[in-house]
């Protein structure tokens, strides 16, 4: 099987929100990392430009350790989706979602996404909880050849990690956030 994984060399140590210095976290970037609704609604509210979705990868593979412990399992497959987040034709964020395979058959809408945006689909269950929201500052030598040519020439970038209940099936998103998402 193949591992997805298009955007990392290593898998980020996430840290709770709580557990982080939220000092050290700009104060722009705080902000997005703590946004409590949809990210796909508040990008197409703040930036002019279509928004589009491309999918850099997507089918079963093994999730990264840290969020295998978080859905509480071992060993087991989950469905992978990597997509990156346009404004314009400009990458703002790229994302990874894992959800396992009993989650996904009970939530069926999230295995046919193509290039729909996954937070118009979640953010419209009135069920949708957020469980728990991990941060980490990812650093160049972190990222894979692809993730480096979209972070530019910035020395590294920010990311959170939503994990989610719809229903009591628990999937989890991660946002990395790119330079142009600040500009």
């Amino acid at each position: 099987m193949e591992k997805i994984n298009n955007f990392l060399l290593v898998e980020p140590n996430w840290l709770g929100i709580e557990q982080c210095e939220k000092p050290s976290i700009p104060t722009a970037i705080k902000d997005w990392l703590l946004e409590q609704g949809s990210l796909t609604l508040r990008m197409k509210e703040t930036f002019t430009g279509s928004f589009t979705v491309s999918v850099e990868g997507e089918g079963w593979s093994f999730p990264f350790e840290q969020d295998a412990q978080t859905l509480h399992v071992q060993a087991e497959e989950a469905f992978i989706r990597e997509v990156v987040l346009h404004i314009g034709q400009v990458p703002h964020v790229f994302a990874r979602t894992t959800i396992l395979k009993r989650s996904l058959d009970a939530l069926q809408q999230l295995a046919t996404l193509g290039e729909k945006p996954l937070g118009e689909v979640i953010f419209s269950y009135p069920e949708l909880k957020r469980i728990s929201i991990d941060v980490v500052n990812i650093k160049r030598n972190e990222l894979s050849p692809k993730g480096l040519g979209l972070l530019g020439a910035d020395e590294g970038l920010w990311a959170r990690r939503n994990t989610y209940d719809i229903k009591d099936h628990q999937f989890i998103v991660s946002e990395f956030f790119l330079p142009d998402m600040f500009k």
